[in-house]
This record gives C-alpha cells, sequence and structure tokens, in this order.
C-alpha cells in the first residue's frame, strides 16, 4: 500500500472512529516510542481518544517525554476499549508480546521500516528504505496535512536521531537532515534531547560495561567479535532493559571486526536476548538473527528467544561459519 493511500484512510479512519491504541514493541527503543508518542498526540489533536500501550514501563533515558501523550503499562486483567489499532516499527505481530490479540477483528495499521515485516494488519506500510520509521511518520504527516507542535516534532526528532544512531550510522540518509532542520522550527531542544538520549550513564551501566568488554571473544581472524553476560554478573545490580542498549556497540566498534555479537540472560537462564551488528555490506546480519527467531535490518538486528545462552551461542557460531567458509 502506497504512503498516500495510508494517509488517506488514517485520515478517514481518524475521522469516523473516536478511540485509537497506539502500539510499540516490546523492550521499547527510541524509533518506536518517539513515533507512538507523535501519533498518540496527532489524533489527541483531532479531539479523538488515543493512548500509547507499553508492554514495559517507558525507559528512563525517554521519559523527559512521557507527558506528551495518554501512556500506560499493560495490565493483563483490564479492559480496553478501542476501535483502531495502530502498531508502529514492529517487524513481527510476536513483538507486541501480551498486545499482540488487540489486531483481531480490529482495523488495524501496520507501519514499519524492517525489510522482514510480513504485513499483518488490515493496513500495512512498509518501507525498508528509509532510516527510521519517524521519517515515516513525518512524511505520513505530511501526506495528511497533519499540524505539527512541540511535542510531535521533538518525538518525531527522537525517533530519527536514536536509530541512526546520532546521525551516525549507514541509515543516514540526506531526508533524515532535511526532516530534522524543518522539525526544529518548532523550537525542539537539541542539546536536550542528546544529554538526555546519548549520554546518560549510570554507575550501574559502567559496570555493564566492563563486564562486556571483559567477556569479548574473536573468531574467524578477528573478524567477529562476541561478547555475552550471564545473569549472575548483573542480577545484583538495580537495572533495566534499557541500560542493555548500546553495549552491542562495544563489540562492534573493534577495529577490524566485521560482525559484532552481543548476548545476554533476561528473565531466565533460558531466555536470551541479542544484538547483531554488521560493519560490511557483505554481511547480513537480519538473516542470522531470523535462525534464532529474530530479525531486522541488514547492518542491524536482534533476537529475543527461549534458549540457553550456550546453545545461541554455539548456534551463532556455527551460522558465522557458514558465512566465513572456515572452522573455529
Amino acid at each position: 500500500m502506497k504512503l498516500s493511500k495510508i494517509a488517506k484512510q488514517l485520515n478517514k479512519d481518524i475521522k469516523k472512529y473516536d478511540s485509537f491504541l497506539i502500539l510499540p514493541h516490546i523492550m521499547a527503543d527510541g524509533d518506536t516510542i518517539g513515533c507512538c508518542i507523535a501519533m498518540a498526540r496527532y489524533i489527541t489533536s483531532r479531539g479523538k481518544k488515543a493512548l500509547m500501550l507499553l508492554e514495559e514501563k517507558i525507559p528512563y533515558i525517554y521519559s523527559f517525554m512521557e507527558d506528551s501523550c495518554d501512556m500506560e503499562v499493560y495490565v493483563p486483567d483490564k479492559e480496553y476499549n478501542f476501535d483502531v489499532c495502530i502498531v508502529l516499527d514492529t517487524a513481527d505481530i510476536n513483538r507486541l508480546g501480551r498486545r499482540k490479540s488487540f489486531l483481531k477483528n480490529k482495523v488495524s495499521y501496520n507501519i514499519d521500516h524492517h525489510k522482514t515485516n510480513d504485513g499483518y494488519a488490515m493496513y500495512n506500510f512498509i518501507n525498508a528504505d528509509v532510516s527510521s520509521v519517524g521519517e515515516i511518520i513525518y512524511d505520513l504527516f505530511t501526506k495528511m496535512k497533519a499540524s505539527i507542535d512541540h511535542d510531535i516534532a521533538q518525538a518525531i526528532y527522537v525517533a530519527i536521531a536514536t536509530d541512526t544512531g546520532g546521525f551516525r550510522y549507514q541509515n543516514t540518509n540526506k531526508n533524515c537532515f532535511i526532516i530534522s532542520s524543518r522539525l526544529m522550527d518548532y523550537d525542539i531542544n537539541v542539546e536536550k534531547i542528546s544529554e538526555w538520549v546519548f549520554e546518560r550513564t549510570s554507575m550501574n551501566k559502567l559496570y555493564l560495561f566492563k563486564n562486556t568488554i571483559k567477556n569479548i571473544k574473536l573468531y574467524f581472524d578477528n573478524r567477529v567479535a562476541i561478547s555475552v553476560l550471564r545473569r549472575e554478573e548483573y542480577m545484583h545490580l538495580d537495572v533495566a532493559d534499557e541500560d542493555f542498549e548500546g553495549l552491542v556497540n562495544v563489540v562492534k566498534n573493534i577495529e577490524g571486526v566485521e560482525v559484532g555479537v552481543f548476548l545476554r540472560e533476561r528473565n531466565s537462564d533460558r531466555e536470551v536476548k541479542g544484538s547483531l551488528r554488521s560493519n560490511t555490506d557483505e554481511i547480513d546480519v537480519s538473516v542470522i538473527a531470523k535462525t534464532f527467531g529474530g530479525g531486522g535490518h541488514a547492518r542491524a538486528a536482534g533476537l529475543s528467544c527461549n534458549m540457553t545462552l550456550d546453545q545461541v551461542y554455539d548456534g551463532m557460531i556455527e551460522k558465522l561459519n557458514e558465512v566465513y567458509g572456515c572452522t573455529e
């Protein structure tokens, strides 16, 4: 479905229906959070009800935006009444966790930029050639002739800035800068945003950095770097999922490394979350992540599976061995 048709249909549904549920993916990052806030706030500005419903509490680094729209954490026994469900930046319906049932028998939208997205909603728009869903949302709002205010502009900026790593990653494009320059017309505070999102580090996260570096192992002539964190290494720390964001960059930024992998045990010894990064166009890490039920982009992918850390680690080495054609 073309973006112009999505824009027309969404305008029609906002006029027709009264209540909207906006869903980010589990373990929400800046792109999905920023886009959901922007969408919820815009729909509210049209005189309709919009609730951003998260699986977990909004990460602290994005908490400066939590007053921009109505948002809450999903409660299993609570009844949610809504007419339309809008899912943003979610490659797989299972990445909605316990909230995926909300799409059944409802008007639903799926707007995303992951090439692995199979189009699970009533209305789908997937464009893998953009930097972020934030970029899509800005272009969508433009086609909808939507009114943008400070908080919407700030949320879209956060979405684009975080998914491009502060405009440093390969997915950064000309349109990112064009959109960002236009968003600055709404008096967003880039310095404040950067401080919150990119520069704040707790003492506990410093320990995570320390152990991540300590556990790095190199493979395939130092072209692959893998690090792991087991639960016993951090359970004594007061850390949340958001504190593990960016640790994969410690691994992938080693000179000469083509693929960086970070794996950790999450809530049990049979729940593993992983991040993969590629520094070369020759290796698509989304293909490797998909083997473990994950997905993403060619240069940046993730996974979450119910296996032991050792099983995932060994499986990762096996898949990388297929890529590099040698034995470690």
